[in-house]
């Protein structure tokens, strides 16, 4: 792999790129760093922790994701796009890692300008040919990340693409997506190729490795089990250990069976693609998932979210109801009959009649909590159907998969009929999604309507805003019950991790301080 030199970085947007990910005492990446000095391949920026007009954003949590969409280059397939940028505004996906693009330059400029309000490809293609073979991007969520900031290195063009993305003030996370070649050989000579390119330049520590590794470290994650070549994962594992990556999904599942590809001929199956992180960021992550998309391809979206450990404790946030039942004709017909009631409890309950417990105010806030309780309990009911479908054929094909009862042949032909349902009903979910939005443009575009302005203006992630945290009954002082009530009134739901701090008082204390 002589072409392995990397490209000089390339940096998008009129916002100078973010400096390169600090390091911990003991050499790791950390998310809540602060960045290092500058080398040929990073740049510096003065930050301050005071909010600046025109700098965007981002949440406290990412999702990540990766998978190989078998081509999106050609005719043929260029529709698969659309489908993307659909699931990445489903999914509230951040950054997609996408293999076998086969995109030229002249397609992924066409790509940005047709999704420029919604993603943005940074694709890393094949030199010698970029439509046949080979080809990896990343996919950055306009709405989600700091897109127009982030610093890019083509480690190994058309297989190994690194970006440096600022989150959440100083905090830099480094992504490195991966195209491994399918033959041993060439597997073991990519990971050897990697690990001297980290070795003879400055790049980033990665945080988060993630892509189709072409390979497994173990015989369990293929069907039949068996070893990959040990030459190339002796490679693989020296590069993993060199920055202290690990598989997360099988760290949170240590012995159970699910796959990521599926190959048709054969039936056998395999988790070649996965996501590798470092210990700070598996500390602070969360659904880690294996899921089957509406794209042709006969790979398996793999995905994952992580928090920035600096971000406040957010709790559960005040309950809503779910969009499909505001129309539903049952939830209607409910809410009239309470209404009908409280009209009349009412009417019973002034004048003469009225009494502390019984009056107006008190019967409106029970009529509240009723019909909260109620509809809750509906929604419980009537969960989507095909949601509820999918839900239970993936626990479906969970048990087949892990059924060590069964003979291979058994377990294949049963777990191919199962992923074709399931690939169906998330087709037909996705179909349905795209047709619903596609019939409210037709009615509502160039209208003034909310959709119709909401559609062309930026959108920008909702600030946390930060409040004091009621402490715990373990921790509670001898707080006053007037000061108590007082507290409870003031605090929102929304909260941080840091606990208030009064001073200890007696309830014969004149003077509160708070």
């Amino acid at each position: 792999m002589g072409d392995a030199r990397p490209e000089p970085s390339s940096v998008s947007g009129d916002v100078n790129p973010p400096p390169n990910a600090a390091h911990g005492d003991d050499g790791r990446a950390n998310p809540s760093r602060t960045p290092p000095e500058t080398s040929e391949n990073t740049y510096h920026r003065d930050t301050t922790s005071t909010p600046q007009l025109g700098v965007k954003t981002t949440r406290a949590t990412m999702k990540v994701a990766t998978l190989n969409i078998r081509g999106g280059g050609s005719t043929a397939t260029r529709d698969k796009w659309q489908h993307v940028n659909q699931i990445m505004r489903d999914k509230n996906i951040a950054i997609l890692a996408v293999q076998e693009t086969h995109l030229t330059e002249t397609s992924v400029n066409e790509i940005n300008g047709q999704f420029n309000k919604r993603i943005r490809v940074i694709n890393s293609q094949d030199p010698i040919n970029p439509s046949a073979g080979r080809g990896v991007a990343l996919i950055l969520n306009k709405k989600l990340t700091s897109w127009n900031q982030v610093n890019i290195t083509h480690v190994i063009p058309g297989r190994a693409l690194l970006i440096s993305l600022p989150w959440k003030g100083e905090s830099v996370v480094n992504i490195l997506a991966i195209y491994a070649p399918n033959s041993a050989v060439e597997n073991a000579a990519f990971w050897e190729d990697l690990k001297e390119t980290w070795i003879n330049n400055d790049h980033p520590i990665p945080d988060i490795m993630l892509g189709d590794f072409n390979l497994v470290e173990e015989a369990i994650d293929r069907l039949p089990a068996h070893r990959d070549n040990e030459q190339a994962i002796n490679k693989f594992v020296e590069f993993k250990e060199m920055h202290s990556l690990r598989d997360g999904w099988r760290h949170q599942n240590q012995s159970d069976l699910l796959y990521t590809y599926t190959q048709d001929a054969t039936q056998s199956r395999s988790r070649i693609d996965r996501i590798y992180v470092t210990q700070p960021i598996y500390t602070h992550s969360r659904n880690w998932s294996i899921d089957h998309t509406p794209i042709r391809t006969d790979h398996c979206l793999v995905s994952m979210e992580f928090m920035n450990p600096g971000a406040p404790f957010i709790g559960k946030g005040r309950w809503n109801m779910p969009l499909y039942l505001i129309k539903h004709r049952k939830v209607i017909q409910l809410i009239e009959e309470l209404g009908t009631q409280l009209e009349e409890d009412i009417d019973n309950a002034i004048g003469e009649a009225r009494t502390p417990e019984k009056n107006p105010q008190t019967l409106f806030s029970a009529f509240k909590v009723g019909l909260v309780k109620k509809v809750r309990d509906f929604s419980r009911t009537e969960t989507p159907k095909m949601d509820h479908r999918i839900s239970s054929l993936k626990k479906d094909l969970h048990s087949v998969l892990n059924n060590h009862g069964d003979s291979v042949e058994e377990i294949q032909a049963k777990a191919a009929y199962i992923e074709e349902r399931i690939k169906q009903l998330e087709i037909i979910r996705h179909t349905k999604i795209r047709d619903n939005l596609a019939a409210k443009c037709r009615l509502e575009s160039e209208t003034l309507s909310k959709s119709w302005i909401n559609a062309n203006k930026e959108g920008r992630p909702r600030d946390t805003i930060q409040a004091l945290r009621l402490p715990t009954p373990q921790t509670h002082h001898n707080i006053p019950d007037d000061l108590q009530r007082w507290l409870t009134l003031q605090v929102p739901t929304i909260k941080t991790s840091k606990m208030i701090t009064l001073p200890t008082t007696s309830p014969n204390t004149s003077t509160k301080r708070y």
